[in-house]
């Protein structure tokens, strides 16, 4: 376990909000991505929903891409845990389909893209 992950964890599983600022590379993103996958699994074996649970927003199209890379593997094997990025400069019918097509609990976005869909009407 990291100092970062160590400093921060017992405070995201208690569910209060945390402002970490590290350098690259101390696992940020596990300090955020584990608990909520945890407490997303839970909620979901107790009352499955259809909706998104979780929108991650992030600055980069980078970032959202290693974030989702990240949230796959930490989720593989746990069930109703699907992801759909949402990020400029990849087709959006694509996008759109994977928000469609099941049950999407952690949604990554570009912060310019989240208003982008959210204003499209789905057809």
């Amino acid at each position: 376990m990291t100092p970062v992950q160590m400093q921060t964890m017992p405070a995201v599983l208690m569910g209060r909000d945390v402002l970490v600022s590290a350098t690259t590379g101390s696992s940020k993103t596990l300090c955020f991505l584990l608990p909520l996958l945890l407490r997303l699994s839970q909620e979901t074996q107790q009352s499955p929903r259809e909706l998104p649970r979780m929108v991650i927003l992030s600055p980069t199209r980078e970032l959202c891409m290693q974030i989702e890379e990240q949230a796959k593997q930490i989720a593989k094997g746990m069930p109703c845990m699907k992801t759909a990025l949402l990020v400029r400069g990849l087709p959006i019918a694509n996008q759109l389909h994977r928000l469609k097509k099941g049950v999407c609990t952690d949604l990554g976005c570009h912060t310019g893209q989240t208003h982008r869909h959210h204003h499209k009407p789905c057809r």
